[in-house]
């Protein structure tokens, strides 16, 4: 009787002993199998999207093609929408109108940077353009006073296309 006591209890134990490697044997590698399982769930649906999208563009066409029927005569549709493209264009312009003080001293503002802070009217009051070229490459300068000889005439503000 001890004997069969003591194979049992060897038993048990060994049962124990050996039930990790048991259920890794059972489950396989899970993590290969997850991923193969996730990689056919998401061709599934790009092959169900696939074989479907022609039926989609199908019934999307048709129902483009239903539009004018449902959004009435043509007649109806100039005096219906007429007012809203009024109001379309008004706040539109209205927009613009809004942002011309704003638009105005912004380009006061860059002019006068440009200018060195002076005021933009040369003495006979038209635009009066000021290049500094102190600093700048000698050919660089020999190049634009070239230009501004040859192709404005001597002047800066032809050469440059504002005068």
């Amino acid at each position: 009787m001890r004997d069969t006591v003591s194979d049992r209890l060897r038993s048990v134990r060994n049962l124990f002993r050996d039930l990790p490697g048991r259920i890794r044997r059972a489950v396989g590698n899970l993590g290969r199998l997850l991923v193969q399982a996730g990689r056919q769930v998401v061709q599934g649906l790009i092959d169900g999207i696939t074989a479907r999208f022609q039926g989609v563009r199908d019934t999307l066409g048709r129902l483009t093609n239903l539009l004018p029927d449902w959004k009435g005569p043509q007649d109806r549709d100039r005096r219906i929408l007429r007012p809203a493209g009024r109001a379309v264009i008004e706040g539109f312009r209205a927009g613009l109108t809004d942002e011309i003080p704003r638009v105005e001293s912004t380009l006061r503002s860059f002019t006068a940077s440009m200018a060195g802070g002076g005021d933009l009217r040369s003495a006979a009051g038209g635009p009066q353009v000021v290049i500094d070229a102190q600093g700048l490459d000698r050919a660089l300068a020999e190049w634009f006073r070239r230009a501004v000889r040859v192709q404005g005439g001597g002047s800066v503000q032809r050469f440059a296309g504002v005068a």
